[in-house]
């Protein structure tokens, strides 16, 4: 499995934020665990093209070129269409946040990152969904569901307002 995430990590006196980064596991050891219910997975994080680092207080490397002003990645899907991993990240600035589109052929090494949402507002819980028989797997079209919230950035609540929007990708 990989599991996607923004790190945080102890430099001497200060935190530097890592905005997308990558901890992995062998798939049986977490099936494994959660059948069992008592036991905890060991996971990997990815520094410097190594899976050296322990999933808790290791370092972590960013997977894009420039480590991009990503908030959070909300979904990976893999697109049949393009053969290659596509994930939709949350995008600063926070809290009117945008969403892109990323592309990897490795779920590792993610580039071509290009906005796609720019509503108004907070975007979040944004999902991919393919259009064929299986919702992970895009094919050449797709959509994005996501909730909007007009009213977050002056409340600090996004639950009273928010919208569900479904958008159609080509």
């Amino acid at each position: 499995f990989y599991l996607y995430f923004k790190d945080l990590l102890h430099m001497g006196n200060d935190f530097r934020p890592v905005n997308l980064a990558v901890a992995r596991a062998k798939i049986e050891d977490v099936l494994d665990a959660a059948e069992k219910g008592s036991e905890v997975t060991r996971w990997q994080k990815l520094y410097q093209g190594s899976w050296d680092e322990p999933g808790i207080g290791g370092r972590s490397s960013p997977l894009t070129e420039k480590d991009e002003n990503f908030i959070i990645m909300a979904d990976v899907a893999y697109s049949s269409y393009l053969q290659k991993y596509i994930s939709l990240v949350i995008a600063e600035p926070w809290p009117n946040t945008g969403l892109k589109l990323c592309e990897s052929a490795d779920g590792i090494h993610w580039s071509n990152c290009r906005k796609v949402v720019e509503d108004e507002g907070h975007n979040y819980y944004a999902t991919l969904i393919g259009l064929e028989h299986n919702p992970r797997v895009l094919d050449r079209e797709f959509f994005i569901y996501y909730v909007n919230s007009k009213d977050f950035a002056v409340t600090g609540t996004r639950n009273k307002d928010g919208v569900l929007y479904r958008r159609r990708v080509i």
